[in-house]
This record gives C-alpha cells, sequence and structure tokens, in this order.
C-alpha cells in the first residue's frame, strides 16, 4: 500500500498540487494512502493472497460473484444474515461455478453455509455486530474491502 501511495503521490499532477498547497514538506500526505485507489490496491494484494491458501479457495468466487456475476442486491457492504444465506446460496449453485472444486464440499454436504460464514468472520472478510434490541445479527465488511466488492451503501432499516 505505502509503495503504491508513493507512486500516486509522485505523479505530475499530483506533485503540482502538493506544491499549490504547499504540502511538499510532508513526507507522505495522508490523503495518497488513503486514496480509494490505494486501498483498492492494498485490499486486492491482501485478499488474493488470502484466497490462494488452502482451504480458502471459495474466497476468490466469493469476491468474484458480488463484483462481478451477482446481483445488484448483493453488492452491499451490509448484511442481515438471510441475505447473506440468500448470497452464499447463489454462490454454490451458480451454474458458472459448477465446475470449480471450491464449492463442491458445499454442494455435496461436507460443508454448510455455517462452515462459510464462519470462513468469511475467521479470515476478516466479514465483521459480525448483534443487534440485541432486535435480536438480529448483521455482517459488515471492514472499510478495507468496500471499494474491492464495489460494495454500497445497504439502506437497511432496523
Amino acid at each position: 500500500m505505502i509503495k503504491k501511495s508513493i507512486e500516486i503521490a509522485l505523479r505530475p499532477e499530483n506533485l503540482k498540487f502538493q506544491k499549490e498547497r504547499g504540502i511538499l514538506n510532508c513526507v507522505l500526505h495522508p490523503f495518497y494512502f488513503t486514496n480509494i485507489e490505494a486501498t483498492e490496491y492494498a485490499a486486492k494484494n491482501y485478499y488474493e493472497d488470502l484466497a490462494k491458501d488452502k482451504g480458502n479457495e471459495i474466497l476468490a468466487l466469493f469476491h468474484k460473484y458480488i463484483k462481478n456475476d451477482g446481483l445488484a442486491k448483493f453488492r452491499v457492504y451490509e448484511f442481515r444474515r438471510e441475505l447473506l444465506e440468500e448470497l452464499i446460496r447463489n454462490i454454490i449453485n451458480y451454474s458458472n461455478y459448477r465446475n470449480e472444486s471450491a464449492v463442491e464440499d458445499y454442494r455435496n454436504g461436507k460443508k454448510t453455509i455455517n462452515d462459510f460464514i464462519n470462513l468469511l468472520i475467521n479470515n476478516g472478510i466479514l465483521e459480525v455486530t448483534h443487534v440485541t434490541q432486535k435480536q438480529l445479527t448483521r455482517y459488515n465488511m471492514p472499510f478495507l474491502y468496500r471499494n474491492y466488492f464495489g460494495a454500497k451503501n445497504p439502506n437497511i432499516r432496523y
């Protein structure tokens, strides 16, 4: 992320911006390491590395489905349990993923939807928030991953 942030900061248009604002004297202005391009680059590298680990192969399909193949209602950064379970069932049963070995254990019943949810939580892809007043569970995508997944505001009312 730092390497990408420095690359962004050294672009001619950004050097001009820094000079105009008088911020050339700082090592790396916070704007560059909080930049969407830099955070998406870091999220992509980190996530792809996670998805390569043994047992995590389905994470690549989780991202691909949300970002490219799934319905717009799944491109959100906050899920109620029902919506998350529907998303996971769609990933497992999606016809384009029929030949993917990563979904095989879920299709044949060796692994469950709860196993998938726990995989997402244990790898930091989703965070669990319990809303006790309404007695429901929300699953939130950390800020790091929101742009990488193309996730938008869910407009959920509690």
